[in-house]
């Protein structure tokens, strides 16, 4: 598969965990993820800060509690935020929900 199509793949794979997790929005913009919870799962947002601040990943300033954008570290790059944020929804799956 060439790597923009397992690039793309992986991207849509992603927007299912999202959803799963309870985000209506992810989105990927270099270093920075956005994150929007849905209406329906507030508890989306609290999770996944918790899960990325052991992680050394930056919360942004002008969020709101169910919208945020959060800084990966700069020396992740390429393939590898894409592996960081889908490690990141995995890793919230993984967690029982309430």
């Amino acid at each position: 598969m060439p790597p923009s199509v397992d690039r793309l793949v992986t991207f849509m794979r992603m927007k299912l965990y999202a959803r799963d997790v309870g985000l209506s929005m992810l989105g990927l913009n270099g270093p920075i993820i956005q994150l929007v919870a849905a209406p329906s799962h507030p508890t989306a947002i609290p999770l996944l800060l918790s899960l990325t601040e052991p992680l050394g990943w930056r919360l942004l300033p002008g969020g709101t509690p169910e919208r945020v954008r959060i800084q990966m570290p700069k020396k992740l790059v390429g393939e590898e935020r894409l592996d960081a944020l889908e490690g990141l929804l995995t890793a919230a799956l993984s967690i029982p929900q309430k």
